[in-house]
């Protein structure tokens, strides 16, 4: 017979590698894509506008890179931690974490431009 604190010790195993595939396949979902998109705005940067040169490219290919990954961890978390605070998760629908994107977005281009480009 299982005493309590060897019950509890397996349920919060369990939980923890479940979480832990989760955010690891979070993690990973948002990196290929990020990468992806960041490849080819900077192609695209590169070759469409070549008077901006490397150090524009790179900024917007970086921030593409990071603006991709924390959507997709955002995206992802928001409606565990609303369900975990027992709140509908529906509520964390397209306009709200669109909206907390967008915020983010801004302030993850601006703070990689001023960082690569100096300003």
């Amino acid at each position: 017979m299982m005493d309590w604190t060897d019950r509890h010790c397996r349920v919060l195993h369990r939980l923890i590698t479940r979480h832990t595939r989760l955010y690891t396949e979070m993690v990973t979902t948002g990196a290929l894509l990020g990468s992806t998109l960041a490849v080819l705005a900077y192609v695209r940067v590169r070759f469409f506008y070549p008077e901006a040169g490397d150090a524009i490219a790179m900024t917007v290919a970086s921030s593409i890179l990071l603006i991709v990954l924390s959507a997709n961890i955002i995206g992802a978390m928001l409606p565990l931690a609303f369900h975990k605070l027992k709140i509908d998760p529906a509520l964390t629908s397209s306009p709200f974490i669109a909206t907390i994107m967008d915020a983010t977005g801004l302030l993850i281009y601006f703070n990689i431009a001023k960082l690569l480009l100096g300003m």
